[in-house]
């Protein structure tokens, strides 16, 4: 290529559009319903499904507080949600069901809902006796705030809301800011309640992963993670060469965070890329889908037309 341009169109019909007038080569959607429908007026476009080995986003508590500084709370918070639902309804069966850590470097296998232990598993009886050990037989009221990064994560939210009010009689108002507003609060820790928090994407290594972003210490630490056992343990993978022993103490890192739930995370899917036919080596790199942070995809595709 001469040259590339990166269209700024917020609009989610304003894309689709472009793509389909051959304004624009690529484009980036999360519902295989959506897909079939671009699919309906433009059939030689070339779709494929991108594969995820992590989830970027899950409920963020404000764990140096009440009353999310008690694992009972945040043990019923996340027992109550029912992640089969969302993988089943808003994601069409295309998504896993959430795990912070690529999922290779503590098991070969994608993990089942057995493997991310019992929290993670959708157990509202159970998530109701808790939260009334915790003190609080009749819920509480709490807020959330978030961006939007796709369609689906307000519906993502809401089904959430109505889980922990349902079994729970968790009250949660949400509120939707703009990504300036979002980031800045999140980043900082700026606010109170729970938010719909993120780690970012484009991190490739296994230290990446844990020590810079679980450590008390680290300034990515976004989820605001201060566990003593967490931070021992990733202290101690930095230090590691062997590769066996390394998948060990992730392992244990991944075993804690669940039992802990120090990060709550949910299904994500990371959708499907569309391209113009006359693109080519356009194909998903192994790790993420390839079109941002820094990928090579643009820089090894060539045109045929």
């Amino acid at each position: 290529m001469d040259e590339y341009r990166i269209l700024s169109t917020p609009d989610a019909a304003t894309r689709w559009a472009a793509f389909r007038t051959g304004q624009s080569d690529i484009l980036g959607l999360q519902s295989l319903a959506d897909v079939k429908a671009v699919l309906k007026t433009n059939p030689a476009t070339v779709v494929q499904e991108n594969t995820t080995v992590l989830s970027p986003f899950g409920l963020t508590l404000r764990q140096d507080k009440p009353p999310f500084n008690d694992v009972r709370v945040r043990r019923a918070i996340s027992m109550a949600i029912d992640r089969q639902k969302q993988v089943d309804t808003l994601y069409e069966g295309h998504a896993i069901l959430g795990w912070g850590i690529p999922y290779f470097y503590f098991q070969d296998d994608l993990p089942t809902a057995a493997d991310l232990g019992p929290y993670w598993q959708y157990r509202p009886e159970e998530a109701k006796k808790l939260l009334a050990e915790a003190g609080y037989p009749n819920g509480f009221k709490t807020t959330l705030f978030y961006y939007e990064y796709f369609p689906q994560m307000t519906s993502q939210i809401q089904l959430v809301q109505q889980d922990l009010k349902r079994n729970l009689n968790i009250e949660l108002t949400i509120t939707k800011n703009d990504y300036t507003t979002y980031f800045g609060r999140y980043a900082q820790g700026k606010w109170e309640g729970t938010a719909w928090g993120f780690q970012t994407g484009y991190a490739v290594s296994l230290d990446e992963r844990t020590y810079q972003y679980i450590h008390s210490k680290s300034p990515k630490n976004y989820f605001r993670v201060a566990d003593p056992v967490i931070d021992e343990l990733a202290a101690k993978l930095r230090q590691t060469r062997d590769r066996g022993e390394q998948r060990a103490i992730t392992k244990k890192i991944v075993a804690r965070e669940h039992d802990q739930v120090l990060r709550m995370w949910m299904p994500y899917d990371a959708g499907f890329a569309l391209w113009q036919p006359h693109l080519r080596n356009v194909g998903q790199l192994d790790l993420r889908g390839n079109f941002g942070y820094g990928s090579s995809t643009l820089a090894r595709l060539w045109l045929d037309k």
